[in-house]
């Protein structure tokens, strides 16, 4: 599930591309990587879990980005959603496991 100023956003970020991915390194690939994990157009490579973590800490003052996750579901719920949203959005088959949002 996007959320709306996501959904908003990736017109944009995604105009005139025709191939994945859409995240990526600073240089080209050092070495052979599956079709999908390339830029045709410039040789890059897919940004990594790693580099992108590192990346949202510097510009983050320090946040985790698996946080942008839970607070994202936090601040839903403080803004009424009902559990069943929250759990389809977070991907969750047990209540419990929104204990600690709820």
């Amino acid at each position: 599930m996007w959320q709306t100023g996501t959904a908003r956003l990736l017109p944009r970020l995604l105009k005139g591309r025709r191939t994945a991915p859409v995240f990526l390194t600073e240089r080209s690939a050092r070495v052979e990587l599956p079709p999908g994990d390339i830029d045709q157009a410039s040789g890059r490579a897919r940004l990594g879990y790693r580099t992108a973590e590192q990346l949202f800490k510097a510009a983050s003052g320090g946040a985790a980005l698996h946080q942008l996750r839970h607070s994202a579901l936090t601040h839903d719920a403080e803004n009424g959603a009902s559990p069943p949203m929250l759990m389809a959005k977070r991907g969750a088959g047990k209540k419990q496991a929104l204990a600690r949002i709820l």
